[in-house]
C-alpha cells in the first residue's frame, strides 16, 4: 500500500530506505556493518531537505574512501570496522 500511495504521490511523506534490505543479525553489536547504505540514506534526507551542498559533500567523501580501498568493511574485502569506515568518511568531509 505504502508503494502504491507513494508511487501515485498520495502521500506527501518523504521515505528515505533505512539502508541495508536484510538483517544482519550475527553482526549487532560487532561493529562490522558497512556502513555505506545508511550514509547514502542520510545523504538522500538531507537532499530533500535542501541541502545539497551538505548532500553531495556526504556523497563525494563516501566515494572517496570507497575507491581509495584502504579502509573496507569485511563485506568488501577489508578489515576495517563501521567505526573506522565511518571515521574515515567523516575525515573525507
Amino acid at each position: 500500500l505504502f508503494n502504491i500511495c507513494q508511487r501515485q504521490n498520495i502521500w506527501k511523506i518523504p521515505y528515505y530506505p533505512l539502508g541495508a534490505k536484510h538483517t544482519f543479525d550475527e553482526g549487532v553489536g560487532k561493529n562490522v556493518a558497512n556502513p555505506t547504505a545508511i550514509l547514502l540514506s542520510a545523504a538522500e534526507m538531507l537532499q530533500h531537505l535542501g541541502l545539497t551542498d551538505h548532500a553531495a559533500k556526504l556523497r563525494e567523501a563516501i566515494s572517496e574512501v570507497l575507491n581509495a580501498g584502504k579502509t573496507k568493511t569485511r563485506d568488501l574485502g577489508g578489515y576495517a570496522t563501521t567505526q573506522q569506515f565511518t571515521t574515515a568518511v567523516i575525515n573525507s568531509l
